[in-house]
This record gives structure tokens, sequence and C-alpha cells, in this order.
């Protein structure tokens, strides 16, 4: 059993798998081996796997990154995730 950071409630967890890279069984880990003092943990996240840090947490700069600074390992780089009428003025 575990409480969240407020202290409000209490999960029982069981089966957890801890991811294969560093062994973190929840996000708050990766953040917290990130160095992240907000004690917010949100997803999605893009890590950094080099640095072991987080590249970014908010979902629409992702978006924009996944759509072109991977383009040379993409199965189809042509695809428009951010599409230029769907993009904020």
């Amino acid at each position: 059993m575990f409480s969240n950071s407020n202290g409000e409630g209490a999960i029982q967890v069981d089966d957890i798998e801890p991811e294969p890279l560093y062994g973190a069984k929840f996000v708050r880990d990766l953040y917290e081996m990130a160095g992240s003092t907000e004690k917010k943990y949100t997803v999605p996240c893009l890590w950094d796997t080099k640095e072991k840090t987080i590249v970014s947490n908010e979902s629409s700069e992702i978006i924009i990154m996944l759509n072109s600074r991977f383009n040379d390992f993409a199965k189809n780089p042509s695809l428009d995730l951010a599409p230029a009428e769907l993009q904020a003025a």
C-alpha cells in the first residue's frame, strides 16, 4: 500500500513490473532520478536515456518534437503529427 504525495488515501499495488532500463516502478521514480523537486509527477514525459532526465512533460511540445526531430529513425517520416491547420496561432 502507498499513499499519494498529499497523504490522501491509499492504493493496494501488488504486481507492478519495473521498467527495464532503471527498474522504476512509478513515474515518480523517474522524476526523482532526474532531480525534480516539483513534487508533481505527470505523464506523458519524454525521457532522455543518455542524460537520464526529462526532456519535456508537455504533450503539445512532445508532439512537435516527435513530428520532426526523430525522422531519421521513423518508419514513416512523412507522417505529419502536427499539421499547421491544427496548431494554435
